[in-house]
């Protein structure tokens, strides 16, 4: 094991005390002596067979070597292994087991390793920390502690990978092997103390042997054959399975104890880290040994040592003044939020706690730090500041008065969380009286007011105003010393406050106010009664009710219905609830409820006024509608006979219904006048409305005589239009006489005109003739024929054609021959011509017997050939994928224009 090195205080003035540097470090005693188990003589030898004077120095010419070893090689390179370990590793001779540690049992004393001398074996490395002054002591110290690693670092490279120091020196030798060294190395001796560990140096008391049962599984394992006698093979060969089930003991011992000297000389931490789950940097950091931040730990406690000022008179002074008093000072005052015997309305609440906040913070800028000012003044003048260290002792004043600051706000904040969350176990001033809450109805929703959530802001806010109030203090020397603008000004003191306890405090004091608010929001359920009032919905079913034809009957039930709830919410719920934390006032929501009542009422009483003055006013103008038609004179026979048809069914029908609704105004009329106050104006339209059942008989009777009247007067206007419009047919054909004449094609548009005047005027001649049919089933005459307008609409139709036709080819030529280029579609100029070419052909058909006419529609016809005989060149060159980009226009008129005549 190793020894740590021993650092005491001292150790930070190394660099002054050079010479006192080793008086630090463990070291051996001066006087040497073996250990006390070697004082007594082992009653065995380690190599048995061996002579006598391997025990003895000065041998060296003996095959054992003056060490008492072994030789470790022959010329042939092979490493002998000592009598007693060949026995053990490599000859089936067994050693009895050893149950226990014998003290007579120990390693053979071995000479030094070069010369003569005591007999003795090295004792291991001291492990007591004795601190010795001497250089001669350090020295001491740590050459075994280096034979030590070197021993380990063998045994480690010899157990991994079977090979000692020596084996590679002798690789890495270049040559043959001309012999062996006269005396063993340090691997050979390692080696074989390594064996001597495993076979005697555990002690096999303690060790567990092989269990019985674990053999039986063994032997299990190999089965229970039998011989051809039917004798069981165990049985047979019982003395080979005893010899084999020893041997297995053995071997199971031994690798048992060869494990406790390998756990013992090999640590086993390497691995069983690399099997555990990484660790944060700052932990695997500590875990380094020796620290790498030792040195810096030593000067950080000298400086400490030579800066600190625990026991200056100025800062006991300030201690004092802190501990009388401020210490049982807090930042807001939880006894006089206890003591309060009413409830806190929110903005009290939040008056209260600024107020307070506001307090601590000029007490501790105005007198806290002026005192502390005073006190340094004072100091200063006793020459009690240390002016060579004055940045370093501010910096620690300001240490303090953070520490005290943040004592001051921890105080607070467990003070104020206690008005909130008290502690059975402590005395309180007082309980807190809790907040006012009023419940509200706001739209469609019963709610409470202010919002429970703006109760928690505002309490978990103090705390966060409390670091706000502590952060504004500034340093000492800010206000002893003014910044002159050389140095940056040092920021104010800035207490150190958990932010998971800060977290923890408003996450208990949220508990509490939700905890609070169940019993409210309890209360409120018993508000669901009225849940129609809340939601609006018992507006909306009035509504619809007002929409819906309902008897008075019905509505005087929708009446007496809301006023039991009005009754109930003034004279039987409570206004004013205690609930624990908090005080709900339900007098405000009460009175929206009553009022959202009263207006339904007022709604429907309103609703069955305004309804009845509407269906008043409505059978009122329907009587006057019906009255207005009756006295109406018709203007046409197509009125005329409207009205007789409306005035028929007014009488058989409408009449009938109206005298009936007249009876229901009479019964509303009553009603209303009973449940309310009926005004001057509804009065003089209820009298108005009822007057009518008496004024109507008398213009029914007037009605007949206007219609007998109007009736004679229509037919004998009809009797006259109608011969009129024979003679205007008449002129019609005289005037179609005239087309056979025209046949000069630079009148052609002139003519168009006209035939088209004429066609417009032979359509309303069309409308004229369906009209006198119209009056004439009125008054039921048989229907007049007119068959002169056919034959003149036969007449013009191909004058007009023709006139069209000749028009649109000119204005399309026109448009082809001069018009730009990119507007010329050959594709559609071709179905233009043939087109026009077939109507022209018509025409001649149709106009054969009239030479003018017909000169005119062979002429164009003409035109029309011969333009379509230069179609294909049209397509050519009006094809913008054919034609050439040297091609202009001048040119291009001059292939499609025709030739002068």
């Amino acid at each position: 094991m190793d020894v740590q090195p021993h650092l005491g205080p001292a150790a930070a003035k190394r660099s002054r005390r050079k010479d006192e540097t080793v008086k630090f470090l463990p070291a051996l005693p001066t006087h040497r002596a073996k250990p006390s188990w070697q004082q007594t003589q082992p009653s065995f030898k380690l190599f048995s067979g061996g002579p006598p004077s391997m025990m003895s120095a000065g041998t060296s010419g003996d095959p054992w070597t003056t060490t008492g070893l072994p030789p470790l090689k022959d010329r042939t390179g092979t490493r002998p292994l000592p009598p007693s370990a060949a026995e053990t590793l490599h000859t089936g001779q067994k050693r009895p087991r050893s149950r226990s540690w014998e003290p007579q049992s120990q390693l053979t004393p071995i000479s030094k390793r070069r010369g003569g001398g005591a007999t003795g074996v090295r004792p291991l490395p001291p492990t007591s920390r004795q601190h010795q002054r001497s250089q001669t002591a350090g020295s001491a110290f740590s050459r075994p502690r280096k034979q030590r690693e070197q021993f380990r670092s063998a045994l480690v490279r010899l157990i991994l990978h079977g090979k000692g120091v020596d084996e590679e020196e002798e690789e890495g030798r270049e040559g043959p092997v001309t012999g062996r060294s006269s005396s063993p190395t340090s691997a050979d001796i390692d080696l074989l103390r390594y064996l001597y560990y495993i076979n005697n140096g555990v002690d096999t008391e303690h060790v567990a042997p092989l269990e019985d049962s674990w053999i039986s599984n063994i032997l299990a394992r190999v089965g229970s054959g039998t011989d051809p006698a039917g004798n069981s093979l165990v049985t047979k060969f019982s003395g080979g399975v005893e010899f084999l089930s020893d041997e297995v003991r053995e071997e199971y011992l031994l690798s048992v104890k060869k494990s406790i000297v390998d756990f013992v000389l090999k640590d086993p931490r390497p691995k069983q880290q690399t099997a555990e789950v990484p660790k944060l940097p700052h932990r695997q950091e500590l875990e380094v040994v020796p620290k790498p931040w030792n040195q810096t730990f030593l000067t950080a406690g000298m400086a400490m040592s030579e800066t600190l000022f625990v026991t200056n008179p100025t800062v006991a002074a300030m201690l004092r003044i802190w501990h009388q008093e401020y210490t049982h000072y807090r930042l807001v005052n939880c006894a006089g939020l206890l003591s309060r015997s009413e409830v806190y309305e929110m903005a009290d609440f939040d008056r209260v706690v600024k107020r307070d906040l506001e307090s601590s913070k000029t007490l501790l800028t105005t007198k806290w730090l002026p005192a502390l000012q005073n006190i340094f003044f004072l100091g200063n003048k006793r020459k009690q500041i240390p002016l060579d260290h004055l940045e370093a002792f501010f910096d620690g004043i300001a240490v303090v008065m953070t520490n005290q600051l943040r004592e001051m706000t921890l105080a607070s904040i467990a003070d104020y969380l206690h008005v909130f969350c008290p502690v059975k176990e402590e005395k309180c001033a007082g309980i807190f009286s809790g907040f006012s809450l009023n419940l509200v109805v706001s739209g469609t929703v019963l709610k409470f007011e202010p919002d429970p959530s703006g109760f928690e802001v505002l309490v978990t806010n103090t705390f966060d105003k409390m670091l706000t109030v502590v952060n504004c203090v500034p340093r000492v020397e800010t206000k002893l010393y003014p910044n002159e603008g050389s140095t940056p000004a040092k920021p104010n003191l800035s207490p150190t406050i958990s932010p998971q306890l800060l977290t923890d405090a408003k996450a208990k004091v949220k508990v509490v106010l939700e905890e609070g608010m169940k019993g409210p929001q309890e209360h409120i359920k018993r508000f669901e009664k009225y849940q129609p009032l809340i939601t609006r919905e018992a507006e909306d079913e009035a509504e619809k009710f007002m929409k819906e034809e309902h008897t008075f009957l019905e509505y005087e039930k929708q009446v007496y219905k809301y006023q039991e709830l009005v009754s109930e919410l003034q004279y039987e719920v409570e206004k004013l609830v205690p609930l624990g934390l908090f005080e709900l006032h339900c007098d405000e929501a009460v009175r929206s409820l009553a009022k959202r009542a009263s207006d339904i009422i007022t709604q429907l009483l309103t609703r069955m006024a305004q309804e009845n003055q509407r269906l008043n006013q409505q059978l009122r103008k329907e009587y006057e509608a019906i009255a207005d038609k009756a006295l109406t004179t018709p203007t046409d026979t197509e009125h005329l006979m409207a009205l007789k048809e409306e005035m028929s069914a007014a009488t058989e029908k409408t009449l009938p219904q109206l005298e009936t609704r007249v009876i229901e105004a009479r019964h509303r009329v009553e009603f209303l006048l009973e449940h309310t106050t009926v005004s001057h104006s509804e009065v003089k339209l209820n009298v108005d409305t009822f007057r009518w059942l008496e004024r109507i008989p008398p213009i029914l009777e007037e009605h007949n005589d206007i219609i007998t009247r109007s009736r004679k007067e229509k037919e004998d206007a009809l009797k006259f239009r109608r011969d009129r419009f024979k003679a205007e047919l008449e002129s019609y054909e005289k005037q179609l006489k005239e087309f056979e004449t025209f046949g000069d094609l630079q009148e052609v548009r002139r003519y168009q005109k006209k035939a088209q005047a004429m066609k417009t005027r032979l359509d309303e001649a069309l409308e004229k003739i369906e009209g006198f049919n119209t009056e004439e089933d009125a008054f039921d005459w048989e229907r007049s024929q007119y068959p002169q307008r056919n034959k003149l609409v036969n007449t013009l139709d191909p004058y007009h054609k023709l006139y069209s036709t000749i028009i649109e080819f000119q204005n399309k030529h026109d448009g082809w021959m001069d018009g730009p280029m990119s507007g010329v579609d050959p594709d559609q100029v071709e179905n233009d011509v043939g087109s026009m070419w077939r109507t022209l052909y018509k025409m001649e058909k149709s106009l054969s017997e009239y030479p003018n006419p017909l000169k005119m529609a062979q002429k164009t016809k003409t035109r029309v050939d011969n333009f379509k005989e230069l179609q294909g060149l049209i397509a050519a060159l009006f094809n913008p994928g054919l034609r050439g980009p040297s091609l202009g226009e001048d040119e291009l008129h001059r292939w499609t224009r025709p030739p002068p005549h």
